[in-house]
């Protein structure tokens, strides 16, 4: 509900929905389609926290949803 009230209104939005949360170490490599298995399902805190300042950083992404895991591209490769 919240979303829909947020795409209703005139302003810019990004929304993450990240896989499982992991306390590993950063990885730094994303993708963002699903993975086919739901243990690949998976991204670590830290790449998260990253993915979204990248996110605020760069708009080139706004008015979107994106689910992200962890993968083999960098967050500039994965959310142009």
């Amino acid at each position: 509900r919240r979303q829909r009230q947020m795409c209703i209104r005139d302003r810019h939005y990004s929304i993450v929905r990240p896989g499982t949360l992991t306390n590993d170490a950063a990885k730094g490599k994303f993708i963002i389609t699903r993975p086919a298995q739901k243990e690949d399902a998976i991204i670590t805190r830290d790449d998260v926290a990253k993915a979204l300042l990248f996110i605020v950083n760069n708009s080139r992404k706004a008015n979107t949803v994106t689910e992200l895991f962890n993968g083999s591209k960098s967050i500039d490769e994965v959310m142009k």
